[in-house]
């Protein structure tokens, strides 16, 4: 899934929070999970905001995430463990 991340946001802790953000939000939309959600979550857009809309999205939903336990065995590997 990553390599349709067309911005990379080097290897700091917070770097790694947005791509490991990207890579969630992704997955949630590709799986379909996203229309479970009450909210739901934002992609990344080339805009100067859409990082923030993002991560706020995430935020928003947080307690659903973790209550759907969205990490099936076989995306494990590619799905950030933020619980």
């Amino acid at each position: 899934m990553r390599e349709s991340c067309t911005v990379v946001y080097g290897n700091t802790s917070v770097g790694n929070m947005i791509e490991d953000s990207k890579v969630l939000v992704c997955f949630f939309e590709k799986s379909g999970m996203n229309n479970e959600l009450l909210k739901t979550l934002k992609q990344e857009v080339l805009r100067f905001n859409s990082i923030y809309k993002m991560l706020a999205s995430l935020d928003d939903v947080y307690d659903e995430i973790i209550a759907l336990d969205a990490r099936p065995v076989r995306c494990r590997e590619e799905v950030p463990v933020f619980f």
